[in-house]
C-alpha cells in the first residue's frame, strides 16, 4: 500500500490530479506514443564486403 499512497501523493502534489475522474481528463489529453523506435529493425547505410 505504500507505493500505491505515494503514486497517489505525487499524482495530487505535481499534476493536481486528485480523483479518478481527473486522472481520467488528464490521460484523454495525452499524445499517442510511437512505440516503432522500441520495436523496430535497427538497419545501417553500411554495404557488406564481398569478399575476394
Amino acid at each position: 500500500m505504500a507505493k500505491s499512497d505515494e503514486i497517489l501523493r505525487i499524482l495530487r502534489e505535481e499534476y493536481g490530479i486528485k480523483n479518478a475522474r481527473d486522472l481520467d481528463k488528464a490521460i484523454k489529453k495525452l499524445k499517442p506514443i510511437d512505440l516503432f523506435p522500441f520495436c523496430g529493425e535497427v538497419k545501417t547505410n553500411k554495404k557488406k564486403e564481398i569478399p575476394t
